[in-house]
């Protein structure tokens, strides 16, 4: 829509109206400049770091699972290892590691 000349109208409109909108809630703010400019930085400040948070948490919990994921192949893969290579005797312990293996 914003490719007609009809959408690009409609958008200017809006950006317009919005504009006055603002205009007009400023100056019935204005007496209240002085306490309502540092609250209102407060909020925005504080409600954009918990967004922060809330992404940060999002992307760390993918990674936490993948991490989950990979640690409980790996104690299984070393829990079939074992398995297979049964108990190490004193004798085996002291051969060099390429002969365990085999």
């Amino acid at each position: 829509m914003n490719r007609t000349i009809a959408g690009r109208l409609a958008l200017i409109r809006g950006a317009r109206h919005q504009l006055k909108t603002f205009a007009k809630q400023a100056d019935d703010l204005r007496p209240w400049w002085p306490i309502a400019i540092p609250a209102l930085l407060f909020v925005f400040v504080r409600s954009y770091q918990d967004e922060q948070k809330k992404m940060l948490e999002e992307r760390m919990r993918a990674i936490k699972q993948e991490k989950q994921m990979f640690d409980k192949v790996e104690r299984q893969l070393v829990r079939e290892i074992s398995e297979k290579s049964g108990s190490p005797g004193r004798l085996r312990r002291l051969l060099p590691r390429r002969t365990r293996r085999t």
